[in-house]
């Protein structure tokens, strides 16, 4: 299916139209008992400057993941704005959804474009309703539940976790030390609530 041209469900009345436009990249999903939850990266090519979105989905369980009517769009999830207001980045990027201790959890990485594109870490934001699309605010603002940083001045960040995994969040980072650049994953210690 084609998220952007197929979909035509919204329950929260987000605007399934203004998905036509996405580049979609990153995927990320997260299965309970009800439902299958997928985040992604959508840079909306519907005008320029591109703008970059985090989009959420729903498929319900029993979830047929390759038929466009079993899946709902759920809005954007974050914004530029939100990025900007609560990291002084331009945007998010590689999303991960990950439970642990019965709270939902979304990993994400601000992006710093002043300098190329480059990966800032990861903050980690909980969901006070993953049905509705809904992070904890506070006054409009995201609440930070924690973060995770390589060093500074690299390019790190896309991290991923899950529910006791040993050594906390997975951080990724950029190694350049050497003439073959590599990417290269470390155990933050940083676990999640």
């Amino acid at each position: 299916i084609q998220l952007n041209t197929d979909l035509t469900q919204s329950p929260g009345g987000a605007a399934v139209a203004e998905l036509n436009f996405c580049v979609f990249a990153e995927p990320a999903m997260h299965a309970t008992g009800s439902a299958l939850y997928m985040a992604l990266f959508c840079a909306d090519a519907a005008s320029l400057p591109i703008t970059e979105y985090l989009v959420y989905f729903r498929c319900s369980s029993p979830c047929s993941m390759t038929s466009a009517a079993s899946w709902e769009y759920l809005g954007r999830l974050l914004t530029p704005t939100d990025a900007q207001a609560a990291t002084g980045d331009d945007h998010f990027q590689a999303p991960a959804l990950v439970e642990a201790n019965g709270r939902t959890y979304l990993l994400v990485t601000p992006v710093d474009t002043t300098v190329g594109n480059r990966y800032n870490g990861c903050r980690v934001y909980e969901f006070s309703d993953i049905d509705s699309n809904q992070l904890r605010r506070s006054g409009g603002r995201l609440i930070e539940i924690m973060r995770v940083d390589g060093v500074s001045g690299t390019h790190h960040g896309a991290c991923a976790a899950y529910s006791g995994l040993q050594g906390g969040i997975l951080l990724s980072q950029l190694e350049a030390a050497s003439a073959l650049e590599k990417f290269t994953l470390y155990k933050s210690q940083v676990g999640l609530p």
